[in-house]
């Protein structure tokens, strides 16, 4: 049973090149919030200097979730980074209560919510096509802050950069006609993106 609490790679990763130093004050969730997805991917703005260094931090992160099974994939040419996790781990049928195992998923994330001032995480929920559109919208985004509520709680904070998305069956990886293209359909991505603290650790070549 994969148990990404007990894996410390990601964490070392995340923490490398003196990332636990304090950070300058970054955009707070809330003025992000008004933003479509794909305008939260294309920013902030990443120098030349910056670009090979932060898609080889990311490249190093990616690696530590393919090898515990989850899909990657990257944005802006390596600039952001995507981790799907099937809804399946996370919810039973039809729920927006997380279920048990959820945690030892999630917690793969929880050095990366810690430092809002180097990472904005995207917590994207999909669901398959099975259900109305109203109902398809609300059961995500009802999970979407599941899911950010998880994190608040556990870490007893309040203050890191997650913004929730539940965008129903708008985005579907292929169509939905058969069990299986359901299955991948419903599913959520985590998109991290650089903030300027990381793109200021990667500019300098300290990353």
């Amino acid at each position: 049973m994969i148990n990404f609490a007990r894996h410390t790679r990601l964490a070392a990763v995340v923490l490398a090149a003196g990332l636990l130093c304090a950070g300058s004050p970054t955009a707070s969730a809330d003025e992000n919030e008004g933003l479509t997805i794909d305008e939260q991917i294309a920013q902030p703005v990443i120098s030349a200097k910056a670009t090979a260094p932060l898609v080889r931090h990311f490249e190093r992160m990616g690696s530590v979730f393919d090898k515990h099974g989850l899909k990657t994939a990257y944005e802006r040419k390596g600039q952001v980074l995507c981790v799907t996790i099937p809804a399946s781990k996370l919810f039973g049928p039809n729920e927006t209560k997380l279920s048990k195992g959820a945690s030892k998923y999630l917690s793969a994330f929880r050095d990366l919510v810690k430092l809002p001032q180097f990472y904005r995480v995207l917590v994207v929920v999909h669901s398959d096509s099975t259900g109305d559109k109203t109902y398809s919208e609300e059961l995500t985004q009802d999970r979407a802050y599941s899911i950010i509520e998880y994190f608040e709680n556990y870490l007893h904070r309040d203050d890191l950069n997650l913004i929730p998305y539940g965008v129903g069956y708008e985005e579907p990886l292929m169509p939905d006609t058969s069990i299986g293209s359901r299955a991948a359909n419903r599913r959520v991505d985590f998109y991290i993106i650089p903030e300027p603290d990381l793109i200021e650790q990667a500019r300098s070549g300290h990353l």
